[in-house]
Parts: structure tokens; C-alpha cells; sequence
């Protein structure tokens, strides 16, 4: 570091080359002479231009060595993105672990084969692949902070997001976990958006609530609502409302909603469109 800033080094380092190459060929044909070592200056003048966005220097890090160094782009969302998922690619990670067949096995403690997930992250790369029935599926990576994860578009869901999954994209995703014996684990991409655009929706659904009318208040109502609601915990409050005797109840602050409109579509499929209300 000799107080100079990346975007300076880049935009004059072609010069310096060329200015490097035409010394090196003038030594060789004897066009230097004693003076002209002397009076020669090494200085360059730079530009007066600002540094290079953090987005743009972790992008070139990853582009020429293949890794973050000063840091990762996640990074600003770290806290922003808690409004929208309690977990991350950590998380998912942890939930197996290997056994001594080197199968992968799930955690005790983990989340399981099946269960629906809210991640956010990094389109760190994406390819395309033509299908038996000749429609396109998509293999994306996905990476935070804490690892990556293979994702599976289906042609149906890339026709709809096809857009929001391009590389670089930093994106929120909903889907389904796929957890077997014989590889890492997956998600099932079933929506995503980008980023900013579901925090910026989120914000927007509060200090709303979200109302979700069932049956009655028994077992098996309550354990169905929590599995629902359990991959998209956020800041919204939820209520309960039973028909048959027109009484409320106010949801546990872990079963939380993020508010984001394809979690909210998930659980119109659960319970009914006509049951699921935010207000």
C-alpha cells in the first residue's frame, strides 16, 4: 500500500507496462545513455479518480484469484437479511454430517429432507441444461458468508425467474431441501427475487399482520401452522382465527412471518387463499 488506490493502479498500469517494455527494448539497442539514466524520472502522474466500489474490488478479487480476501459480498446484508430467514448456507451445511461410509446423514438437531427454506445469497454461478423434453433447467450456486450450495431450477420456475437468477445477482430464495445419502445437500428452487427488492417489500408489510383462519384449535392445526411458518420466520406478527368458535390467538414471536410474497404464496397453497390474510 503506498496510499494508492486500486481504481488509480488499474487505469495506469497498461502505461506502465508499455513505458516498461520500451525501456527494456531501448537498453537493448543501446539508446540509453548515461544522462538520460540520470535525469529519467520512475514517477508516474495517477489520476484524480475515487477508489473502486467494495462490490466492484471483491468481484475482481474473486475474478483473478478465485477467492475474497478483504471480504465477501454478503457482508452488508448480514444484518439486513434476519428480516427475512433466521438461517444460512451454514446452517444447511451443519444439518448432516458424514457417517463412516462417508454417506451423508442428517443432524439430530438440523433441518431435514423436505422442509421449505429461505436462503439469501450470491448467484455465484449458473448453468444451463436442456432437458429430455427439450425445455431449460438451470444449476445455480448460491454462496454466502458461511459456504455455497447447488441449487435445482426446474424449466417451470426459470421461465418465471430466469431474469433474477443471472450470475452476480444477489438474490432471496425460497425451496425445498433435498437431503440424501449419496450427495451434499440441495435446495429446490421454487422462487426467488432479488434481494433488495424482497427487503424493500418486506419493510413495506410493516407493522401489518398476518391472519390465518382454520377449523378449530387442535393438535394437529397448530403443529401444521408451525411446520408452515417455520422457514419463514420474521418480524410480522401472526394471529390465529378459529371459525367454529370465532376466537383468535396470537402465534409464538419464533413463528414470526418475513412477508415476502412467495412465502405468502406457499402458505395460500397450505391453507387456502380465502384463509391467508395479511392486514
Amino acid at each position: 500500500s503506498m496510499g494508492l488506490k486500486r481504481s488509480q493502479l488499474l487505469k495506469v498500469y497498461e502505461r506502465a507496462l508499455e513505458g516498461t517494455a520500451r525501456n527494456a527494448r531501448d537498453n537493448v539497442i543501446g539508446q540509453v545513455s548515461l544522462f538520460d539514466s540520470a535525469d529519467s524520472s520512475d514517477e508516474m502522474d495517477m489520476p484524480d479518480i475515487p477508489e473502486l466500489s467494495k462490490m466492484e474490488l471483491l468481484k475482481m478479487e474473486k475474478e483473478s484469484t478465485g477467492m475474497y480476501f478483504s471480504g465477501h459480498p454478503m457482508d452488508e446484508y448480514e444484518r439486513k437479511i434476519k428480516e427475512l430467514t433466521k438461517i444460512n448456507i451454514g446452517t444447511v451445511l451443519e444439518s448432516v454430517h458424514r457417517d463412516e461410509n462417508g454417506l451423508y446423514r442428517e443432524s439430530k438437531n438440523g433441518l431435514h429432507d423436505g422442509d421449505m427454506v429461505v436462503l439469501c445469497g450470491l448467484v455465484d454461478t449458473r448453468k444451463n441444461k436442456t432437458t429430455r423434453k427439450n425445455s431449460q433447467m438451470a444449476f445455480v450456486t448460491l454462496a454466502d458468508a458461511y459456504g455455497s450450495i447447488e441449487c435445482l431450477i426446474f424449466p417451470k420456475v426459470l421461465q418465471t425467474y430466469s431474469g433474477v437468477l443471472q450470475e452476480g445477482n444477489i438474490v432471496c430464495m425460497n425451496g425445498r431441501l433435498s437431503i440424501r445419502e449419496d450427495e451434499e445437500p440441495k435446495l429446490l428452487c421454487e422462487s426467488a427475487d432479488i434481494l433488495d427488492n424482497a427487503l424493500r417489500h418486506a419493510k413495506r408489510m410493516k407493522p401489518k399482520i398476518l391472519y390465518i383462519q382454520l377449523d378449530t384449535n387442535n393438535k394437529e392445526n397448530i403443529s401444521s401452522v408451525s411446520e408452515a411458518l417455520a422457514p419463514y420466520q420474521g418480524d410480522m406478527e401472526v394471529r390465529l382465527f378459529f371459525k367454529d368458535t370465532r376466537k383468535q390467538m396470537r402465534a409464538p414471536r419464533r413463528l414470526y412471518f418475513n412477508g415476502t410474497p412467495s412465502a405468502l404464496a406457499d402458505l395460500e397453497d397450505i391453507f387456502g387463499k380465502e384463509n391467508v390474510k395479511i392486514r
